[in-house]
């Protein structure tokens, strides 16, 4: 499945509950080039998971960079994963074609397995909300619409 969005009501029942969700640990990925860069850099970030193969998550490709526009001045950056198993031999003539505004990961062969600190990605795209310190705040899966990412990067920016 590529595009089901999960109800209101389950991100809300998560963030009712009576603990503090806990920072992501530090995270390593690769960019395109090989080089080393963290998945939580300090600073509000939406996470997008992606695939080469999903057309919504290249579909949502623009409205990431229309919400990194948005946002930027208030400090949330946006951050791509691609979880495509063949790694940056797709990944990155995607990223060479599509050009997107923000960074680009691959994840590791562990990481989109689902044996990571953010568990199974079970459907794409999937969006995670960090606020400044690395917390979880919100998640969007499917081809979100404006208003569903600017609530969520809200909550990130409290």
């Amino acid at each position: 499945m590529c595009s089901r969005a999960y109800p209101p009501y389950v991100l809300l029942a998560l963030t009712a509950c009576a603990h503090v969700p806990r920072p992501l640990p530090p995270i390593t990925l690769t960019d395109v080039e090989g080089r080393p860069a963290l998945l939580f850099d300090g600073q509000p970030r939406a996470v997008a998971f992606l695939a080469t193969y999903c057309l919504p998550c290249v579909a949502l490709i623009p409205e990431l960079t229309a919400l990194q526009t948005r946002t930027r001045d208030r400090g949330l950056s946006v951050v791509a994963v691609f979880l495509d198993t063949e790694g940056v031999a797709v990944v990155r003539p995607f990223v060479e074609h599509a050009q997107p505004a923000f960074p680009v990961l691959i994840a590791d062969a562990d990481f989109a397995a689902g044996r990571s600190p953010v568990g199974l990605i079970p459907e794409l795209p999937a969006l995670l909300f960090l606020d400044g310190q690395g917390r979880p705040v919100a998640s969007v899966s499917g081809l979100a619409q404006p208003a569903q990412l600017d609530a969520a990067a809200a909550l990130a920016l409290r």
